[in-house]
């Protein structure tokens, strides 16, 4: 009767730890989809968030260089190219760049650029730090002009291989990179518009 008892409480003590072991495997499967569920829900937030913050950007940015498109003088860029630098013309879109730069919050470079015969190039016509001096181009202050640092001139080229909206679009319409690109200034999205003659047409 006794090693039937004992037996009893073994295998009742047996069978409370096989249940505390599954009712601790069932806790742990629950808190690990609950640490799925989590982590699915921030990940599609921080995409969703991402993505609204990126729209309102490109919204942004259309709208600053499709008023900045109609300041610009077209004769001014006629003006200039690289083959005969109108000085005042030149002068004068810098000077009107300078001010659609400083008057928009953390934005960074304005410039104007031009088609080519060959489409998978552009020029530059003016840059609002064109005319800037070297010392205020010398960032790092290392008395070298690195890529990074030298202010596009007249003439400069522009290859736009992995700039899809550069080889077309933007010269018919107010235009924005899907996504950041990289040049060698920096990581940046940019936007584009034509500047168009009395005619209305695209120059």
């Amino acid at each position: 009767m006794l090693n039937r008892l004992i037996f009893a409480i073994i295998d009742g003590l047996i069978s409370i730890k096989k249940l505390a072991a599954r009712s601790e495997f069932r806790t742990v499967l629950i808190l690990f989809g609950f640490i799925i569920l989590a982590s699915s829900i921030a990940f599609v937030l921080f995409k969703y968030t991402e993505n609204l913050l990126k729209e309102r950007l490109q919204e942004r940015l259309i709208s600053i260089v499709s008023t900045a498109a109609t300041q610009i003088d077209y004769k001014d860029v006629e003006n200039v190219t690289a083959d005969d630098v109108n000085e005042e013309s030149l002068a004068r879109l810098v000077e009107q760049l300078v001010k659609i730069r400083d008057a928009n919050t953390n934005l960074r470079y304005a410039y104007i650029m031009r088609q080519t015969n060959d489409p998978d190039v552009l020029e530059f016509v003016a840059d609002a730090e064109t005319l800037e001096p070297v010392e205020a181009l010398d960032q790092n202050e290392d008395g070298i002009i690195q890529d990074e640092e030298a202010a596009p001139q007249p003439g400069d080229p522009f290859e736009i291989g992995e700039y899809p909206v550069l080889k077309n679009e933007a010269f018919y319409n107010p235009s924005v990179d899907r996504d950041l690109e990289e040049d060698q200034w920096s990581v940046q999205m940019s936007a584009y518009a034509p500047i168009r003659d009395e005619d209305g047409s695209s120059i």
